[in-house]
Parts: structure tokens; C-alpha cells; sequence
């Protein structure tokens, strides 16, 4: 498995209000979903695959500051757990506001991820910043 090095924040164009903040830890990486997560999430998925070809054991995604996600923001979610279980690897959400988890769970989507309440606190990486 290769090492994420540093942190990485990528703040999208204006057009979307959804930030990534993709953090090393011990046995992957920890991303942090701030924001509205609505159409135009392809700097995003981008992100997100980098993430994934790193073959990371898990993956947590905190979404404790996720405040909207749409269908096509689900689909980040989804591509994000199929692409990390072609390696091996884990997803894990992490602190789904009720309101996020109520539209994840209409769309039957919760049973496809573990899910936790609390959003793990970071242990960073070896080497990492």
C-alpha cells in the first residue's frame, strides 16, 4: 500500500460549495466532506479515485459538515465503496448529520457502508504532516 505524504484540500470552483480535505492516517486516509455536495462533483470523484489508487485499507469519510447531498453525490459515495472493495479496501461514514442519513436510507443506501457516529479522532501516518 502506498502513503498519502501530506494532507490535501481542494476547495471546488464557486459553482459548488463542497470542500474535500483528504488526510492521512495509519491504515488509509480520513476525507472530510464540508459543505453542499449538489451537481458538479467532478473535481470530487478526481480526488476521490486518487484516494482509492493508493489502495488504502480503509477509507473514513467524515461527514459530520456535509449539509446537503444529492443523487449525484450519492453516486460519489458509491463509486467511492466499489472502487475501494476492488483492493480490498474499506469505507466508512463517519457522523452523518439526520437529515443526510434519512435521504441515504430512502435510498437504501446505508447498508452498502459501515457507519459509525462518531468521527474517529485522526492517527496520522507515518511520515505524514
Amino acid at each position: 500500500m502506498r502513503k498519502l505524504n501530506a494532507a490535501i484540500e481542494l476547495e471546488l470552483p464557486m459553482a459548488s460549495t463542497l470542500q474535500v480535505q483528504i488526510v492521512p492516517i495509519t491504515q488509509g486516509a480520513q476525507i472530510k466532506l464540508t459543505g453542499e455536495a449538489r451537481l458538479d462533483l467532478e473535481d470530487a470523484a478526481f480526488q476521490l479515485d486518487r484516494v482509492v489508487a493508493l489502495r488504502p485499507q480503509t477509507v473514513i469519510v467524515d461527514m459530520s459538515e456535509l449539509t446537503f447531498l444529492s443523487s449525484i453525490g450519492m453516486s460519489l459515495l458509491v463509486n467511492l465503496r466499489r472502487n475501494a472493495a476492488r483492493t480490498a479496501g474499506t469505507v466508512v461514514l463517519a457522523g452523518i448529520l439526520p437529515r443526510i442519513r434519512e435521504a441515504m436510507a430512502h435510498a437504501r443506501l446505508l447498508e452498502l457502508f459501515e457507519i459509525v457516529e462518531e468521527v474517529p479522532p485522526l492517527t496520522a501516518a507515518a511520515g505524514g504532516h
